[in-house]
């Protein structure tokens, strides 16, 4: 970011979805800051000096990670809606949101800059696949 206003504080955060990851199971999960299984998918996580954070879902394969530039908050939460059925209300989970904040101030030059680099991992999948060839 560019031309902000030295000394001047500002609250910086980018919202990522991740749809198509099952939560409530023991293989989908988080990952981050040394631990491993740090809780299913639609558990929140509240980070608030973090560089790294990783979703897990092992029976399909895959492993996606958000590496950051700077330390910042790291927020993740379930996107929930409520269904009704025969046996009566439940949540359906719809999505995963990984939050990455920051509060900023610019430099003397009135710039303030982070990279965030998302990885997708396939290769579990892609294995799977190529053994059942």
């Amino acid at each position: 970011m560019d031309n902000l206003p030295r000394q001047t504080p500002f609250h910086f955060a980018v919202e990522f979805n991740f749809a198509g990851l099952a939560a409530g199971a023991d293989d989908r999960y988080f990952y981050h800051a040394g631990q491993t299984r740090a809780g299913q998918l639609q558990s929140w996580q509240d980070l608030s000096n973090a560089d790294r954070i990783g979703l897990v879902d092992e029976w399909r394969g895959l492993d996606v990670s958000l590496t950051l530039s700077r330390r910042g908050a790291l927020r993740a939460f379930p996107i929930q809606t409520v269904s009704q059925s025969e046996s009566g209300f439940e949540l359906v989970h719809q999505s995963t949101v990984v939050l990455p904040q920051w509060s900023i101030e610019a430099d003397d030059h009135g710039r303030w800059e982070v990279s965030m680099n998302l990885r997708t991992n396939l290769e579990l999948a892609l294995s799977r696949l190529r053994s059942a060839a």
